[in-house]
Protein backbone atom coordinates (compact mmCIF):
# COMPACT_ATOMS: atom_id res chain seq x y z
CA UNK A 1 0.00 0.00 0.00
CA UNK A 2 1.42 3.33 -1.07
CA UNK A 3 1.75 5.85 1.69
CA UNK A 4 -0.90 8.65 1.76
CA UNK A 5 0.49 12.52 2.37
CA UNK A 6 -0.40 13.86 5.74
CA UNK A 7 -3.94 15.20 5.17
CA UNK A 8 -5.54 16.39 1.93
CA UNK A 9 -2.38 18.90 0.96
CA UNK A 10 -3.78 22.08 0.26
CA UNK A 11 -7.25 21.37 -0.93
CA UNK A 12 -8.39 21.54 2.63
CA UNK A 13 -6.81 24.85 3.97
CA UNK A 14 -9.08 27.23 4.87
CA UNK A 15 -10.02 29.91 2.17
CA UNK A 16 -10.47 33.65 3.15
CA UNK A 17 -12.62 36.18 1.56
CA UNK A 18 -11.53 39.18 1.79
CA UNK A 19 -14.42 41.94 1.77
CA UNK A 20 -13.32 45.86 3.06
CA UNK A 21 -13.24 46.02 6.31
CA UNK A 22 -14.82 42.48 6.89
CA UNK A 23 -13.16 39.09 6.58
CA UNK A 24 -14.82 35.98 6.11
CA UNK A 25 -13.10 32.75 7.01
CA UNK A 26 -14.47 29.46 5.32
CA UNK A 27 -13.62 26.83 7.74
CA UNK A 28 -12.73 22.99 7.01
CA UNK A 29 -16.54 22.59 7.72
CA UNK A 30 -17.39 24.87 4.38
CA UNK A 31 -19.23 27.40 7.53
CA UNK A 32 -18.08 31.27 7.56
CA UNK A 33 -16.52 32.95 9.97
CA UNK A 34 -17.60 36.62 9.92
CA UNK A 35 -15.12 38.86 11.86
CA UNK A 36 -16.31 42.51 11.19
CA UNK A 37 -13.74 44.37 13.57
CA UNK A 38 -10.08 45.05 12.66
CA UNK A 39 -9.59 44.65 16.12
CA UNK A 40 -10.89 41.45 16.52
CA UNK A 41 -8.44 38.74 16.91
CA UNK A 42 -10.74 36.63 14.39
CA UNK A 43 -9.84 39.36 12.38
CA UNK A 44 -6.55 39.92 12.61
CA UNK A 45 -5.65 35.94 12.74
CA UNK A 46 -8.03 35.53 9.42
CA UNK A 47 -5.66 38.22 7.52
CA UNK A 48 -2.95 36.88 8.44
CA UNK A 49 -4.39 33.01 7.11
CA UNK A 50 -5.36 35.16 4.39
CA UNK A 51 -1.44 35.81 3.63
CA UNK A 52 -0.11 32.25 4.41
CA UNK A 53 -2.49 30.59 1.63
CA UNK A 54 -1.03 33.10 -0.91
CA UNK A 55 1.84 32.23 0.06
CA UNK A 56 1.26 28.59 0.17
CA UNK A 57 0.14 29.06 -3.57
CA UNK A 58 3.33 30.06 -4.32
CA UNK A 59 5.50 27.33 -3.07
CA UNK A 60 6.50 30.31 -0.45
CA UNK A 61 6.55 28.01 2.64
CA UNK A 62 8.41 29.79 4.66
CA UNK A 63 6.71 33.08 4.68
CA UNK A 64 3.70 31.00 4.98
CA UNK A 65 4.95 29.38 8.43
CA UNK A 66 5.55 33.26 9.67
CA UNK A 67 2.32 34.78 8.81
CA UNK A 68 0.89 31.50 11.00
CA UNK A 69 2.78 31.68 13.44
CA UNK A 70 2.41 35.16 14.10
CA UNK A 71 -1.69 34.17 13.98
CA UNK A 72 -1.36 31.95 16.98
CA UNK A 73 -0.39 34.88 18.65
CA UNK A 74 -4.27 35.97 18.36
CA UNK A 75 -5.69 32.68 20.17
CA UNK A 76 -8.36 32.15 21.53
CA UNK A 77 -10.84 32.97 18.05
CA UNK A 78 -13.38 31.34 15.94
CA UNK A 79 -10.25 31.59 13.36
CA UNK A 80 -8.39 29.21 15.69
CA UNK A 81 -9.28 26.29 14.51
CA UNK A 82 -7.83 27.13 11.01
CA UNK A 83 -4.89 28.55 11.93
CA UNK A 84 -3.17 25.35 13.54
CA UNK A 85 -4.91 22.71 10.79
CA UNK A 86 -3.17 25.02 8.13
CA UNK A 87 0.33 25.52 10.27
CA UNK A 88 -0.07 21.63 10.74
CA UNK A 89 0.13 21.38 7.16
CA UNK A 90 2.95 23.82 6.52
CA UNK A 91 5.11 22.04 9.10
CA UNK A 92 4.39 19.27 7.37
CA UNK A 93 5.49 20.40 4.11
CA UNK A 94 9.25 21.01 6.36
CA UNK A 95 8.79 17.28 7.45
CA UNK A 96 8.05 18.27 11.10
CA UNK A 97 6.17 15.93 12.02
CA UNK A 98 5.82 16.52 15.73
CA UNK A 99 5.57 19.89 15.97
CA UNK A 100 2.34 19.40 13.30
CA UNK A 101 1.01 16.93 15.58
CA UNK A 102 0.83 19.41 18.17
CA UNK A 103 -0.93 21.86 16.22
CA UNK A 104 -3.56 19.39 15.00
CA UNK A 105 -4.35 18.73 18.68
CA UNK A 106 -4.78 21.74 19.14
CA UNK A 107 -7.21 22.53 16.16
CA UNK A 108 -9.21 19.69 17.34
CA UNK A 109 -9.46 21.11 21.08
CA UNK A 110 -10.75 24.57 19.60
CA UNK A 111 -13.05 22.40 17.03
CA UNK A 112 -13.51 19.00 17.81
CA UNK A 113 -15.53 18.51 14.85
CA UNK A 114 -13.44 20.32 12.40
CA UNK A 115 -13.85 18.11 9.26
CA UNK A 116 -10.04 19.28 7.61
CA UNK A 117 -8.69 18.47 11.39
CA UNK A 118 -10.40 15.36 11.71
CA UNK A 119 -9.19 13.88 8.28
CA UNK A 120 -5.78 15.13 8.74
CA UNK A 121 -5.37 13.78 12.27
CA UNK A 122 -6.29 10.33 10.91
CA UNK A 123 -3.91 10.53 8.45
CA UNK A 124 -0.91 11.69 11.37
CA UNK A 125 -1.89 8.22 13.01
CA UNK A 126 -1.76 6.42 9.72
CA UNK A 127 1.41 7.26 8.81
CA UNK A 128 2.76 6.78 11.76
CA UNK A 129 1.48 3.11 11.67
CA UNK A 130 -0.84 3.40 14.45
CA UNK A 131 -4.06 2.60 12.62
CA UNK A 132 -6.13 2.03 16.37
CA UNK A 133 -5.66 5.69 16.56
CA UNK A 134 -6.26 6.62 13.26
CA UNK A 135 -9.68 4.92 13.22
CA UNK A 136 -11.92 6.78 15.69
CA UNK A 137 -11.05 10.10 13.51
CA UNK A 138 -11.63 8.46 10.38
CA UNK A 139 -14.99 7.51 11.48
CA UNK A 140 -16.03 10.38 13.28
CA UNK A 141 -15.36 11.91 9.84
CA UNK A 142 -17.44 9.65 8.24
CA UNK A 143 -20.12 10.03 10.72
CA UNK A 144 -20.31 13.75 10.34
CA UNK A 145 -19.61 14.35 6.57
CA UNK A 146 -21.68 11.73 5.04
CA UNK A 147 -21.32 13.47 1.59
CA UNK A 148 -17.51 14.42 1.70
CA UNK A 149 -16.68 13.45 -1.90
CA UNK A 150 -12.96 11.45 -0.21
CA UNK A 151 -15.87 9.12 1.42
CA UNK A 152 -15.40 6.14 -0.33
CA UNK A 153 -11.12 6.75 -0.26
CA UNK A 154 -12.05 6.98 4.10
CA UNK A 155 -14.01 4.11 3.58
CA UNK A 156 -11.93 2.00 2.05
CA UNK A 157 -8.63 3.06 4.27
CA UNK A 158 -10.41 1.74 6.86
CA UNK A 159 -11.16 -1.51 5.53
CA UNK A 160 -7.69 -2.04 4.47
CA UNK A 161 -6.30 -1.34 8.21
CA UNK A 162 -8.38 -4.30 9.52
CA UNK A 163 -5.87 -6.24 7.30
CA UNK A 164 -2.85 -4.62 8.88
CA UNK A 165 -0.78 -6.98 11.36
CA UNK A 166 0.40 -4.73 14.30
CA UNK A 167 3.95 -5.82 15.40
CA UNK A 168 5.80 -5.19 18.09
CA UNK A 169 8.50 -2.82 17.04
CA UNK A 170 11.91 -3.09 18.04
CA UNK A 171 14.36 -0.01 17.69
CA UNK A 172 16.92 -1.65 17.76
CA UNK A 173 16.28 -4.13 14.68
CA UNK A 174 18.43 -4.36 11.84
CA UNK A 175 15.92 -6.10 9.68
CA UNK A 176 12.44 -7.08 9.46
CA UNK A 177 12.53 -10.26 7.68
CA UNK A 178 9.90 -11.79 9.66
CA UNK A 179 7.44 -9.20 9.75
CA UNK A 180 7.63 -8.88 5.81
CA UNK A 181 7.59 -12.78 5.10
CA UNK A 182 6.65 -14.48 8.64
CA UNK A 183 7.82 -18.42 8.10
CA UNK A 184 7.15 -18.84 4.37
CA UNK A 185 10.02 -16.88 2.86
CA UNK A 186 9.52 -16.61 -1.36
CA UNK A 187 11.82 -15.65 -4.21
CA UNK A 188 13.37 -15.57 -6.93
CA UNK A 189 15.60 -19.03 -7.93
CA UNK A 190 17.96 -16.92 -10.64
CA UNK A 191 20.52 -14.17 -10.46
CA UNK A 192 19.03 -12.47 -13.65
CA UNK A 193 15.39 -11.05 -13.74
CA UNK A 194 13.78 -10.38 -17.03
CA UNK A 195 11.85 -7.16 -16.72
CA UNK A 196 8.67 -6.53 -19.00
CA UNK A 197 7.56 -2.61 -19.08
CA UNK A 198 4.01 -2.50 -20.46
CA UNK A 199 3.73 0.58 -23.17
CA UNK A 200 2.76 3.47 -21.21
CA UNK A 201 2.31 6.73 -23.24
CA UNK A 202 -1.24 6.54 -23.92
CA UNK A 203 -1.89 6.61 -20.09
CA UNK A 204 -3.53 9.29 -18.65
CA UNK A 205 -0.95 11.64 -16.16
CA UNK A 206 1.85 9.27 -17.06
CA UNK A 207 5.57 11.07 -17.36
CA UNK A 208 8.53 9.85 -18.62
CA UNK A 209 9.89 10.88 -15.10
CA UNK A 210 7.75 8.00 -13.76
CA UNK A 211 9.49 5.33 -15.62
CA UNK A 212 12.93 6.67 -14.56
CA UNK A 213 11.84 6.03 -11.01
CA UNK A 214 10.66 2.51 -11.17
CA UNK A 215 13.98 1.57 -13.23
CA UNK A 216 15.78 3.29 -10.35
CA UNK A 217 13.96 1.23 -8.11
CA UNK A 218 14.59 -1.63 -10.24
CA UNK A 219 18.80 -0.93 -9.58
CA UNK A 220 18.28 -0.25 -5.79
CA UNK A 221 16.78 -3.23 -4.57
CA UNK A 222 18.57 -5.72 -6.73
CA UNK A 223 22.08 -3.64 -5.70
CA UNK A 224 21.02 -4.30 -1.83
CA UNK A 225 19.95 -7.60 -2.77
CA UNK A 226 24.08 -8.32 -3.80
CA UNK A 227 23.05 -11.06 -5.56
CA UNK A 228 20.17 -9.56 -8.56
CA UNK A 229 20.42 -8.02 -11.41
CA UNK A 230 17.75 -7.07 -14.32
CA UNK A 231 17.53 -6.28 -17.83
CA UNK A 232 14.70 -5.13 -19.77
CA UNK A 233 12.86 -7.27 -21.98
CA UNK A 234 10.57 -6.82 -25.22
CA UNK A 235 8.92 -10.30 -25.06
CA UNK A 236 6.24 -10.00 -21.85
CA UNK A 237 5.84 -14.05 -22.36
CA UNK A 238 8.94 -14.40 -21.37
CA UNK A 239 9.42 -11.79 -18.17
CA UNK A 240 9.82 -12.74 -14.93
CA UNK A 241 8.47 -9.04 -13.88
CA UNK A 242 5.53 -7.32 -15.68
CA UNK A 243 5.05 -3.11 -15.02
CA UNK A 244 1.98 -1.98 -16.00
CA UNK A 245 1.07 1.56 -15.49
CA UNK A 246 -2.97 2.90 -14.93
CA UNK A 247 -4.79 6.20 -14.83
CA UNK A 248 -6.94 4.05 -12.10
CA UNK A 249 -5.99 1.13 -9.82
CA UNK A 250 -9.58 -0.53 -9.80
CA UNK A 251 -11.12 -3.28 -7.92
CA UNK A 252 -12.72 -6.38 -9.01
CA UNK A 253 -15.72 -4.40 -9.11
CA UNK A 254 -14.47 -1.40 -11.11
CA UNK A 255 -14.47 0.80 -7.99
CA UNK A 256 -11.24 3.20 -6.84
CA UNK A 257 -8.72 1.35 -4.84
CA UNK A 258 -7.36 3.10 -1.82
CA UNK A 259 -3.92 1.78 -2.97
CA UNK A 260 -1.88 3.72 -5.24
CA UNK A 261 -0.25 0.44 -6.64
CA UNK A 262 -0.16 -3.41 -6.20
CA UNK A 263 2.64 -6.31 -6.68
CA UNK A 264 1.01 -9.82 -7.41
CA UNK A 265 3.68 -12.75 -7.12
CA UNK A 266 2.63 -16.45 -8.38
CA UNK A 267 5.07 -19.26 -6.20
CA UNK A 268 5.57 -22.12 -6.22
CA UNK A 269 7.30 -24.32 -3.51
CA UNK A 270 8.82 -21.15 -2.19
CA UNK A 271 10.28 -19.63 -5.50
CA UNK A 272 8.42 -16.99 -7.23
CA UNK A 273 7.41 -17.66 -11.08
CA UNK A 274 6.41 -14.63 -12.03
CA UNK A 275 5.44 -10.78 -10.34
CA UNK A 276 3.10 -8.34 -11.75
CA UNK A 277 3.17 -4.63 -10.26
CA UNK A 278 0.35 -2.17 -11.47
CA UNK A 279 0.98 1.37 -10.38
CA UNK A 280 -1.31 4.37 -10.90
CA UNK A 281 -0.36 7.85 -12.48
CA UNK A 282 -3.37 9.96 -11.33
CA UNK A 283 -4.24 10.99 -7.65
CA UNK A 284 -6.55 10.29 -5.11
CA UNK A 285 -9.27 12.20 -4.15
CA UNK A 286 -7.41 14.82 -2.40
CA UNK A 287 -4.15 13.88 -2.65
CA UNK A 288 -1.20 15.24 -5.09
CA UNK A 289 1.16 13.18 -7.47
CA UNK A 290 4.78 13.79 -6.69
CA UNK A 291 8.22 12.75 -8.33
CA UNK A 292 8.76 11.94 -4.62
CA UNK A 293 5.43 10.14 -4.37
CA UNK A 294 6.02 8.31 -7.52
CA UNK A 295 9.26 7.21 -6.44
CA UNK A 296 7.99 5.86 -3.14
CA UNK A 297 5.60 4.04 -4.95
CA UNK A 298 8.01 2.41 -7.11
CA UNK A 299 10.50 1.52 -4.38
CA UNK A 300 7.40 0.02 -2.38
CA UNK A 301 6.02 -2.13 -5.50
CA UNK A 302 9.58 -3.64 -6.66
CA UNK A 303 9.94 -4.61 -3.30
CA UNK A 304 6.56 -6.36 -2.72
CA UNK A 305 7.52 -7.93 -6.15
CA UNK A 306 10.76 -9.43 -5.25
CA UNK A 307 9.67 -11.38 -2.25
CA UNK A 308 8.89 -8.96 0.69
CA UNK A 309 4.78 -9.35 0.37
CA UNK A 310 4.12 -7.86 3.64
CA UNK A 311 5.55 -5.12 5.93
CA UNK A 312 7.61 -3.35 8.17
CA UNK A 313 6.71 -2.22 11.10
CA UNK A 314 9.27 0.54 11.26
CA UNK A 315 8.15 4.23 9.41
CA UNK A 316 11.20 5.13 8.52
CA UNK A 317 11.11 2.26 6.03
CA UNK A 318 10.37 2.20 2.83
CA UNK A 319 8.02 -0.96 3.31
CA UNK A 320 6.31 0.68 6.03
CA UNK A 321 2.64 0.02 5.30
CA UNK A 322 2.25 4.08 4.45
CA UNK A 323 5.25 5.45 4.51
CA UNK A 324 5.67 9.29 5.01
CA UNK A 325 5.84 11.50 2.12
CA UNK A 326 9.79 12.69 1.36
CA UNK A 327 11.42 15.18 -0.29
CA UNK A 328 14.22 12.22 -1.60
CA UNK A 329 12.50 8.39 -0.63
CA UNK A 330 15.33 6.06 -0.39
CA UNK A 331 15.92 2.25 0.70
CA UNK A 332 16.99 2.57 4.35
CA UNK A 333 19.74 0.37 5.60
CA UNK A 334 16.93 -1.93 6.94
CA UNK A 335 15.01 -2.35 3.98
CA UNK A 336 18.55 -3.39 2.49
CA UNK A 337 19.62 -5.65 5.04
CA UNK A 338 16.11 -7.36 4.63
CA UNK A 339 16.28 -7.96 1.10
CA UNK A 340 20.29 -8.81 1.29
CA UNK A 341 18.50 -11.71 3.75
CA UNK A 342 15.89 -12.92 1.71
CA UNK A 343 18.35 -13.52 -0.94
CA UNK A 344 21.20 -14.77 1.11
CA UNK A 345 22.96 -18.02 -0.09
CA UNK A 346 21.75 -20.27 2.86
CA UNK A 347 18.90 -19.58 2.99
CA UNK A 348 17.93 -20.88 -0.84
CA UNK A 349 20.05 -21.61 -3.40
CA UNK A 350 20.04 -19.09 -6.02
CA UNK A 351 21.07 -20.10 -9.59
Amino acid sequence: MSKQKFANSISFLAIFLMHANSVFAVNGNGQVVNATSTSDPAYKASVLCNQALNAISKSQWNEAQSSLDEACKFDPNQASCMVHTNLAQVLEHFEKFDEAFKHLKLALEFSPNDQSALVDMGAYYQQIGDVAKATPYFQKYLTLYPDAPDVMTIRQLLTAFKKVKVATVDENATDYLYEASGDKKIRFDKKILNVYFEPAADVVGYQVSYQNALTEAFDLWTQASKVLSWKTISDRSSADIVCKWVDKLLDQNGKLKVESGEAQTASFANVIRSSVIVLSTLPKPGLEVTDSSIKSLCLHEVGHALGLTGHSPHKEDIMFFSNRDSEAPALSPRDKKTIEMLYASDSMVVK
